[in-house]
């Protein structure tokens, strides 16, 4: 019996041993669902923590900006876009009820214009972008060399136009709103110079102007 039982005991043996590998890779991937898990819900928290680090430094930054704003600054969020002019026209979070007025221009912290509110609401405004086709703005460069009107190129860009041959624009130098005729603040930056394009013949040279918020 001992001889028919030690080959038996080790197939026994050797089947215990292949069960109980079975129920440790079990557990293993037990823990790898825990730890994934785990995984997805830090990452998720990391998220969060990076838009409230984001959120506040934008707050403090606009609250800097009111501050040392020579003019009334109001505080509004982006809440939607025109579906069939996203590139164009975009929805904020203030309006009638909160003292924003059609014409106004919209900056980011900084001084940066952005847009002109075009549309106004009890509590919601619809803005376009600087870059839309509707917008013409008498800007300068930063100094003084340059004088023209700014208008949008149908959200592809912008373009400074009616530049006086003899003005000097100079590829780089900012640009800024003039002030001329009041509708906007002076100073407010718009962007950068970025090619300037002159023909032969003509009284007038044009300038694209990459802008400052993009």
């Amino acid at each position: 019996t001992a001889f028919l039982n030690r080959p038996l005991t080790g197939a026994f043996r050797e089947t215990r041993n292949f069960f109980a590998f079975l129920g440790r890779l079990r557990e293993i991937d037990r823990q790898n669902d825990v730890l994934a898990a785990q995984v997805t819900e830090l990452s998720a928290e990391f998220v969060k923590l990076q838009n409230a680090e984001y959120e506040n430094r934008v707050l403090r930054d606009a609250l800097r900006f009111e501050k040392e704003a020579d003019w009334p600054v109001i505080a509004a969020e982006v809440i939607g876009f025109d579906p069939f002019r996203a590139e164009q026209k975009v929805l904020v979070s203030r309006g009638r009820g909160q003292g924003i007025a059609e014409g106004n221009a919209v900056v980011i912290p900084g001084g940066a214009m952005v847009g002109v509110i075009s549309e106004v609401f009890d509590r919601t405004a619809a803005m376009d972008l600087i870059t839309s086709s509707q917008i013409t703005i008498n800007a300068r460069t930063s100094s003084g060399g340059a004088t023209g009107i700014l208008r949008g190129e149908h959200g592809l860009g912008l373009l400074l136009d009616l530049i006086s041959q003899n003005q000097r624009a100079e590829p780089g130098e900012r640009v800024v709103t003039s002030g001329l005729g009041g509708r906007f603040p002076a100073n407010l930056l718009i962007g950068r110079i970025g090619e300037v394009r002159s023909a032969s013949g003509q009284l007038f040279r044009q300038a694209s102007v990459i802008p400052e918020a993009s």
